[in-house]
C-alpha cells in the first residue's frame, strides 16, 4: 500500500470518528486548547498569529480573534484559490463583534474565508509589516505526537508553510507551528512523505 493509499484510508477512519464526538465534547475540549494557548509564551510573544475559520469537524478557536485584538496582536486567517493549491492569510479586525458576517463569507469548498478586500499578509513582498513572532494554528483530519499531519490532501497548508518558512528565514522572524486537533484525531503514527510538513507542537486536550 502506497504513502497516499495509507492516508485516504485513514481520513476515512478519522472521519468516522469525528462523527461520534458531541457537539459539547468539542466545545469542551476546543476551550481546554484555548485556555492552555493563552498561558504559552509562544501565544504571549507572537505579535502575528495565523489561524483558521473553523469547519465543524475542527477545532473552535473563534473567540481568539477578539482576545487577540485585546492582547495588541494581529491576526490572519486563510483564503484559498480554488482549483490550485494557493492560499493566502487575510488580515481580520478583531474590534469588530460581527466580523464573521462583516468581514468573511462562505467561499471555497463552503468554507468560511476573509472578503478577498481585506488587507493580505503578502509574505512575498511584506514590507510595510514584518512581525518578530508568528503563532500558526493548523488544522487537520489527524496528528502524531512527532508532528506528521494529515490534511484533506490538498496541500494548501504545506504549500504555504514553506512560503512562510522562507519569508522568517530572509526576515529573521520566530515561527511556531502548531497543530490543533481533538483527542480522537491524536494518533501514535500518521503516513506522511517528503511533500509533508511537520509541524513544531500539537495541541491536543490529552497533551496538555
Amino acid at each position: 500500500m502506497t504513502t497516499d493509499d495509507k492516508k485516504k484510508c485513514l481520513r476515512q477512519k478519522v472521519k468516522a470518528l469525528l462523527k461520534k464526538l458531541s457537539l459539547s465534547e468539542r466545545m469542551f475540549q476546543s476551550r481546554c486548547i484555548e485556555n492552555y494557548l493563552y498561558e504559552q509564551d509562544f501565544y504571549r510573544n507572537a505579535d502575528l498569529i495565523l489561524t483558521y475559520l473553523p469547519a465543524e469537524s475542527e477545532v473552535n478557536l473563534l473567540s481568539l480573534i477578539p482576545r487577540s485584538f485585546i492582547d495588541r496582536k494581529k491576526i490572519a486567517v486563510p483564503r484559498v484559490e480554488k482549483n490550485s493549491s494557493n492560499m493566502d492569510f487575510y488580515f481580520i479586525d478583531g474590534s469588530d463583534e460581527n466580523f464573521l458576517e462583516n468581514q468573511c463569507h462562505s467561499g471555497a469548498f463552503n468554507i468560511i474565508e476573509p472578503d478577498e478586500k481585506r488587507p493580505v499578509f503578502n509574505i512575498e513582498a511584506s514590507e510595510d509589516f514584518t512581525p518578530e513572532n508568528i503563532l500558526v494554528l493548523v488544522p487537520g483530519l489527524a496528528f502524531s505526537k512527532k508532528g506528521e499531519r494529515l490534511g484533506h490532501g490538498k496541500a494548501y497548508y504545506d504549500t504555504y508553510l514553506e512560503r512562510l518558512k522562507k519569508f522568517c528565514i530572509k526576515k529573521g522572524t520566530s515561527l511556531t507551528i502548531c497543530g490543533v486537533c481533538f483527542d480522537c484525531q491524536l494518533l501514535e503514527e500518521v503516513p506522511c512523505d517528503y511533500r509533508d510538513f511537520l509541524m513544531d507542537k500539537v495541541l491536543a486536550p490529552c497533551l496538555l
